[in-house]
């Protein structure tokens, strides 16, 4: 019998803390601006003890205000809600486990439900995610949502996590092969030094 999950509703309060386990920060992953956003919110309301708990329900409104889209711009939102979420479920995180030489892809959500009439949306995120999201103790990294809201490129959102990951040392230096792995850049873009 399958267990069926409470559905959390889930609003921006502005003080939100994302926490993950380093291997998720340095995984690999193809994401969009809004979906590096909507991931980290989403992240930021996980009850850190509570595996159980990955299901969510969030409003239009809080959408736009989680992916830091204007009051002009909030009917396309409603667009938007959906086309995240959809592209979310065939995107994958490819998560490098080099003490047991795995790699492990998994996909963000896996479930999506749309109440299209209510302006809303509920997204599970993978169970999968669990051992990187859930009950950490060491090897995570830990920032306030509002550092990252603001910023316009995705490339800013990853190469901050990458580094605050390394805060406490104080400098990170990266071949910029490993570079372009994480930030799932292709060789035949981002080709010269100013890029």
């Amino acid at each position: 019998m399958i267990k069926k999950q409470t559905t959390k509703e889930v609003k921006v309060i502005g003080n939100e803390v994302v926490v993950q386990n380093n291997r998720l920060i340095d995984a690999s992953r193809t994401l969009t601006l809004q979906q590096q956003k909507l991931f980290s919110f989403f992240v930021s309301k996980l009850n850190p003890n509570n595996p159980e708990e990955t299901m969510f329900r969030i409003s239009v409104n809080e959408f736009a205000k989680a992916v830091g889209i204007k009051d002009s711009s909030i009917n396309n939102a409603y667009r938007d809600l959906r086309k995240v979420i959809k592209r979310f479920m065939t995107t994958v995180v490819s998560i490098v486990n080099t003490t047991e030489a795995t790699i492990t892809d998994v996909p963000i959500i896996t479930y999506a439900k749309y109440w299209t009439q209510h302006g809303c949306a509920d997204v599970r995120l993978a169970p999968e995610l669990a051992p990187y999201l859930f009950n950490l103790q060491k090897e995570f990294t830990r920032y306030k949502l509002s550092q990252i809201i603001n910023l316009s490129s995705l490339y800013a959102i990853r190469l901050y996590e990458l580094l605050k990951k390394n805060e406490m040392i104080g400098r990170r230096t990266f071949l910029l092969e490993d570079l372009r792995k994480k930030l799932r850049i292709s060789d035949n873009k981002l080709k010269t030094f100013k890029d």
